[in-house]
């Protein structure tokens, strides 16, 4: 399998780079040859010639009613479809409360203008059936679109669980979320960056409701319009566009019980009246969490590989958390051409975290030598605080500037109380307890200001940009040790690093549709980053200077209205979280710990990937990625002492090689069927001191979502997924499979829903891996609070059903998601 990469990648990467770039910038700028796009444009009134707004218009192929586009008319009831090439549709017009429209458009050598009118429907409202209906699945330039607007499978539950469920998305049993087999996956709501960990994240969306989302852009390979960070791709979570004047909201909320119970839920509340819109929201989760973590570790001899020492650690830690968001924004219509708003979101975080943890040392054959015990308060708090303003200026139909500043702080304080015990094989204490304590302040801030143009000169689409920001953070822990009965400075363990990155980007995109079979995009994205760093304990610091270019190259071709074919390549970045440059260590046990690696540099990563779709039902996708300087945890036997610590390094390449296969379609009129699959080859080559490393191997994932209509107001599902074996650069994770299903029933009239849910009643979601290195091995096993539990939520919905605005939500900086 090397050899076959060797071969078709004896290009080097700076020159391949290159050579796609130009290949798709020729194509999309070749517009002699090129068919002219054109535009169909119009107004939508009633009988009494009133505008009628928010009618959704459809535009249908007139050979077989497939469905190419569709928008939504504006308050005035002025619409267009962009983009038409030659040929003959059919234009549908939906709207509450009114018949459907169907009228014939010939477009032929100039733009189409339509004067629609719609009558007043005599029939129920639920009796309106909409044409034109986008498809589940839609394959965009680098990316799958999941519609899940109106869709079985996002009624009743929560964003997480909506994630859980869709192509290609993996959500292990902590809430990580990884894309085709890939972790570290930068997750956008309407197109911005949220400001969270992975644990807030995960808890922030499960208690979102699913009935705020209209789309999930599931992007593999993102434009040069995004950040080149995150090597793994983006989710970006479409929010749905509120169409309603007045006074609108939905409520939420969840019992679950597991090994522990955990509530948690959500409201909102929309106003728009006019020019004005303003929102308001509550984000709350309350529960306890718990783990059962178990690993064995085998000391060897280096030399002759035999082992020489055993020791096995059990943890069981228990947390009393909760996490509360509250979010306030609006904006204003000034005039036809300026939009203005902004928006406060604040976050309060508590968590007090036991752990009683216990080793057992043994020597070769397995006799005890000694015992200790650990016990293990960790407390934090934290609070965020994100501010954003932002300014839209429309210069006409085709062009417009977007403005956005951030100010985001992020405060976190924490610490940890450690009273440690050993013991001999009679269990006899044989010292004095080892106590330790800690304070830990986190402060950070983050300041982001960024400027995007969209416009088009003659028939291309052009898109370009500037962003800076700048991340400032001060890790300052404090470490005492109780010794007779006073506390005193642990000087080996107390640290303060202080660290600052400003990076400064700038970026322009091309696009064009050459004719109704092909397209063409292509784009550069230049980023310099600018980083400083400071140890005060030993007075170290470190300054660096980069400056990356990240272009990216994009080839569609339609056959016919069945088939569609893409074939892009991109340039990412992954930089080091900024806690993993801090040389502090994080004790977990007695003789475990983790410290950072302030030399630790970026990874990038070149990736080619050739895309099918059929009916919009199965699409299918190859890809090929090459990392350089990858960046990834390794641990370490500390001299002979049996005390193992795991820090992140750059010591290898990876070329991995993904297939994936995502596949949806009504079966019957009562089941929905939605799979999607991975299979993907890694292959990792490094140097760690005078040893090399070299790993390789395949792993998979399945994952399968039914959806049952049983009446009008009760439906049923059914979800699967199997995580098969994953081959890491010294790890090897085990498969593991999980099974949940539900049940629901719609209530007050239909805006309301009860669900019943139960999630891997059988327990079979538990982690197991394996870490290989010369002088040791280790095997773990992790069980969580996820495993086998039972939840029940009700959703409810009000307010007006008439009405129009576009909304912008706003989620803060990419800066935040390194924190």
């Amino acid at each position: 399998m090397r050899s076959t990469f060797n071969l078709i990648f004896k290009i080097p990467a700076m020159n391949k780079t290159y050579l796609l770039t130009v290949i798709a910038t020729l194509l999309s700028l070749n517009s002699n040859i090129f068919a002219q796009q054109f535009s169909i444009n119009g107004t939508i009134k009633d009988n009494g010639g009133t505008a009628v707004a928010a009618a959704t218009i459809s535009l249908l192929s007139a050979k077989d009613s497939s469905w190419i586009k569709s928008e939504i008319a504006g308050d005035s009831g002025i619409f267009e479809l962009k983009e038409i090439a030659a040929g003959n549709y059919i234009v549908v017009v939906t709207a509450i409360g009114f018949d459907n429209v169907k009228q014939a458009a010939i477009v032929k050598d100039e733009n189409v203008h339509l004067a629609i009118v719609i009558q007043k429907s005599s029939k129920a409202l639920t009796e309106v059936t909409v044409s034109g209906k986008k498809p589940f699945l839609e394959l965009g330039m680098g990316k799958v679109v999941v519609n899940i607007e109106n869709s079985v499978i996002n009624s009743g539950t929560n964003v997480l669980e909506v994630l859980r469920r869709s192509p290609g998305v993996q959500v292990d049993s902590r809430g990580n979320i990884s894309l085709h087999g890939k972790s570290g996956v930068l997750v956008l709501i309407d197109d911005r960056p949220t400001y969270m960990t992975s644990e807030q994240l995960a808890d922030y969306l499960k208690n979102m409701n699913s009935d705020e989302v209209a789309q999930l852009e599931l992007i593999t390979q993102p434009s040069a319009k995004y950040d080149a960070e995150g090597n793994s791709g983006i989710i970006n979570i479409k929010t749905k566009k509120s169409h309603k004047k007045g006074l609108n909201g939905n409520l939420s909320t969840t019992a679950e019980q597991g090994v522990y119970g955990c509530n948690y839920g959500s409201g909102r509340i929309d106003y728009y009246k006019n020019k004005l819109r303003l929102f308001t929201g509550i984000n709350y989760i309350i529960g306890t969490g718990y783990a059962d973590w178990k690993e064995t570790d085998h000391f060897k001899d280096a030399a002759t590989g035999d082992v020489t020492n055993i020791q096995f650690m059990h943890s069981m830690p228990k947390e009393h958390f909760s996490n509360t968001t509250l979010r306030i924004g609006g904006d204003y219509a000034w005039n036809n051409k300026v939009n203005i708003g902004g928006s406060v979101s604040s976050n309060y975080h508590p968590n007090a975290m036991h752990t009683k943890s216990y080793t057992e040392f043994m020597d070769a054959a397995g006799n005890p030598i000694s015992y200790s015990d650990r016990f293990l308060l960790d407390h934090s708090l934290k609070r965020n605080l994100s501010c954003n303003t932002f300014l839209k200026y429309t210069f006409n139909k085709d062009s417009d500037l977007d403005i956005d500043l951030d100010y985001i702080v992020y405060d976190k304080q924490g610490g940890q109380n450690s009273t440690l015990n050993n013991y001999d094989t009679q269990m006899q204490a044989v010292s004095v307890p080892t106590i330790i304590r800690s304070n830990i302040p986190v402060p950070s801030r983050v300041y982001s200001a960024k400027a995007d143009y969209s416009g088009a000169i003659g028939k291309i689409k052009i898109e370009a940009g500037l962003k800076s920001s700048l991340v400032a953070i001060d890790y300052n822990p404090e470490y005492e040790d109780l010794i007779n009965n006073v506390w005193i400075r642990d000087t080996g363990l107390s640290n303060r690093f202080f660290y600052t990155e400003n990076i400064n980007a700038a970026y322009i995109s091309g696009k064009e549709q050459i004719n109704d079979r092909w397209s063409a995009q292509a784009g550069l994205r230049a980023e310099n980053a600018n980083t400083y760093g400071h140890q005060y304990v030993h007075d170290e610091y470190f300054k660096r200077n980069a400056i990356a270019l990240f272009p990216t190259a994009f080839v569609s071709y339609k056959p016919d209205t069945q088939n569609q074919f893409e074939l892009n390549y991109g340039r990412r970045v992954n930089r080091p979280e900024y806690s993993d440059l801090n040389p502090f260590i994080w004790y977990t046990f007695y003789n475990n710990y983790k410290v950072g690696n302030p030399d630790l540099q970026p990874e990038y990563t070149h990736k080619i990937e050739l895309k099918h779709s059929y009916k919009n039902m199965l699409i299918t996708s190859v890809s090929y990625s090459n990392t350089l300087n990858g960046i990834n945890y390794v641990t370490y036997q500390k001299d002979t002492s049996k005390t193992l610590y795991w820090t992140p390094q750059n010591i290898a390449n990876n070329e991995s090689v993904n297939f994936s296969m995502t596949f949806n379609k009504l079966l019957l009129k009562w089941w929905n069927l939605s799979c999607s699959a991975d299979a993907y080859y890694e292959d990792y080559n490094g140097q760690e001191g005078s040893e090399k490393i070299h790993s390789k191997g395949f792993g998979s994932y399945f994952s399968m979502d039914s959806q049952f209509t049983i009446s009008k107001e009760w439906a049923a599902e059914l979800n699967a997924f199997y995580s098969g074996e994953v081959q890491g650069l010294t790890s090897y994770n085990y498969a593991y499979g999980v099974v949940s299903f539900g049940v629901s029933k719609k209530v007050f009239k239909d805006a309301g829903s009860v669900k019943l849910s139960v999630y891997d009643p059988f327990r079979t979601g538990v982690t197991r891996a394996m870490d290989s290195h010369n002088d040791f091995y280790s095997n773990t096993a992790s069980y969580f609070n996820s495993l086998g539990y039972a939840g029940v939520s009700f959703n409810y919905k009000f307010g007006s059903k008439k009405g129009n605005t576009q909304q912008k939500d706003m989620s803060p900086p990419e800066e935040s998601r390194r924190m």
